[in-house]
């Protein structure tokens, strides 16, 4: 090949290209594994074109055999030299290929899909597993455990779940001793007690409750409070099981839920009933009910009632004699008694007067109790009877030095109530206010009209207002005295007792004051109410109510006549 220079058409040299012919054979037959079905031959320049690849294709005859064949000339080579074919060898060659790629294709697809089973086996074979434990614990078989062992996420979570599966287990099995130990308790103990949901279906009544409100029905879970056994023939249990079907009632629709406790008469038997909602956070669940059996006590407070009131009635011939003997000794004079002997009579008629008075406590309180307490109703000034109060307490004020506050105000409208109730219940408070100040303390009395019950001095104790009309007379009694203990205001108005104070000793008394004036109250369809603290004083009130008269007129009807009473003073 002529190396021409950078001017043309001149020439610098020659370069000659040696071909290793052999060589070139051996790779071509090496590359293409066509050495058996392949030949060269020489071909002449012009069969050799170098921009075509194929020279020419034939169709020999050699023997009885057909044979086709392609000629290619040899690319770049300055050789006039040919690569030859047979089309047979090729489809061979070719078909030869297509059954390897075949074949290992089939062969790979298998080895795939075992290798992808086996993948996928390892994945979800312990997946089912723990579907399964999963399923047997929702069915409630806490004993299945997952128990896998592999380190990856599924293993953690088969394992987490062996571990909540256990606590869960635990937490069941300790909340079913705690339930079993309070059926226990509940079987057991001597209290009824019954509850009921907001549908008011019964979800537990124990033993004892069955018996008190004489129920022998074998199931009575998830029956309504309404169908409990009424017996024809005991009215006084029908009408007791209304009254714990309507408890029951009003505990599931009070807003306020409130805990509310009252006797009831089952038959032969009376019972307490204390009744509380049952609360899950701040949502009714329900509401149980507590049947105490209270029948022995109430019998044994009754004999006591009746032996107090049989008593009170015999002491008081005797001291009623006593009494008028020595006030007649007294009005007879006492100038040819010495000193000593004025200071005996004296305390005879002043422990007299005390014995009287605890008499006559006690005859009230006996009334009371029993419901034989007389009521004669009439129209009473209220401002004449705190008048009429204080005057007899003018020897009391003197001895104690206390200095009294009164306010009345003027035109207070009278009330419709029993004279000497009211007085009781007025000389009750203002006694009380002047025994328990110090000596030269001071008392306050006051007695107006209120139209708003939030002007009251403290709440109410217990007692609901039962009337329609707001409106209202106050009498409110006001000490700078001991006060009361905190821990003892819940119990001021029980009957004999006494609140430990710095005066209880020097002062006396029963404690039957506050309790008859408590029960008065409640008569007369009143309030009371106090507030007090502990060495600061004590604030009594009563809240009567200002009765119109034409609302009094058919009570009042006798033979087609209206008798309206004169006003007490």
């Amino acid at each position: 090949m002529p190396i021409e220079g950078s001017q043309p058409g001149t020439i610098l040299g020659d370069v000659y290209s040696i071909l290793d012919l052999n060589a070139l054979l051996e790779r071509i037959e090496t590359d293409l594994e066509l050495l058996s079905d392949a030949s060269l031959l020489a071909v002449t320049p012009g069969e050799c074109n170098q921009n075509e690849d194929i020279v020419s294709s034939r169709v020999a005859d050699e023997g009885n055999t057909t044979i086709q064949s392609i000629t290619f000339c040899l690319a770049n080579s300055s050789m006039n030299t040919a690569l030859r074919l047979d089309i047979a060898g090729i489809s061979e060659i070719v078909s030869s290929g297509l059954y390897v790629t075949l074949v290992s294709s089939v062969i790979t697809l298998g080895l795939l899909i075992v290798v992808g089973a086996w993948v996928a086996q390892g994945f979800t074979h312990p997946i089912l597993k723990l579907v399964a434990v999963a399923q047997a614990v929702a069915d409630g078989d806490l004993s299945r455990r997952a128990n896998l062992t592999h380190r990856d996420e599924i293993g953690k979570l088969g394992r987490a779940f062996d571990t909540a599966t256990v606590r869960i287990q635990g937490l069941l099995e300790q909340q079913a001793r705690a339930a079993g130990e309070r059926q226990a308790i509940l079987q057991s103990i001597a209290d009824g007690v019954l509850a009921v949901d907001t549908e008011e279906r019964i979800v537990v009544i124990n033993p004892a409750a069955r018996m008190l409100l004489e129920q022998h029905a074998e199931n009575l879970l998830g029956r309504s409070i309404s169908t409990l056994r009424i017996s024809d023939e005991n009215p006084l249990l029908t009408a007791g099981l209304s009254e714990v079907v309507q408890q029951v009632r009003e505990e599931l629709t009070d807003e306020a839920r409130l805990i509310t406790e009252h006797q009831v008469s089952l038959g032969k038997r009376i019972v307490r009933i204390r009744s509380a909602p049952t609360l899950v956070g701040d949502e009714q669940t329900g509401a149980v009910i507590i049947i105490q059996d209270v029948t022995r006590a109430v019998e044994l407070d009754q004999a006591k009632s009746e032996f107090i009131a049989i008593a009170s009635h015999e002491l008081r011939t005797p001291l009623a004699s006593l009494k008028g003997f020595v006030d007649v000794f007294l009005m007879s004079g006492t100038s040819n008694l010495n000193e000593s002997q004025r200071m005996f009579l004296d305390t005879i008629k002043r422990q007299t007067d005390n014995l009287t008075m605890l008499v006559n406590d006690l005859i009230e309180m006996a009334r009371l109790e029993q419901g034989t307490q007389r009521v004669e109703r009439r129209w009473v000034s209220v401002a004449a009877m705190v008048e009429t109060v204080l005057s007899s307490l003018t020897g009391l004020v003197e001895r104690r030095n206390v200095q009294l506050d009164v306010s009345v105000q003027e035109d207070l409208p009278a009330v419709w109530i029993d004279n000497l109730h009211l007085r009781l219940m007025l000389a009750n408070l203002i006694s009380n206010a002047i025994k328990y100040v110090y000596n030269g303390g001071q008392v306050s009395v006051r007695a107006y009209t209120i139209d708003d019950p939030a002007l009251l001095p403290s709440p109410s104790f217990e007692l609901e207002w039962q009337h329609t009309d707001e409106t209202s007379l106050l009498v409110v009694v006001e000490d700078n005295g001991v006060g009361i203990r905190e821990a003892d205001q819940d119990k001021v108005f029980m009957r004999f007792f006494r609140s430990e104070n710095p005066l209880s000793v020097e002062v006396g008394g029963t404690g039957l004051g506050l309790a008859i004036t408590y029960s008065l109250v409640a008569l007369h369809e009143c309030q009371i109410g106090f507030q007090s603290k502990e060495g600061e004083g004590t604030c009594f009130w009563i809240r009567i109510p200002i009765t119109r008269i034409d609302s009094l007129a058919e009570d009042h009807h006798e033979d087609g006549t209206v008798v309206y009473p004169s006003i007490a003073m």
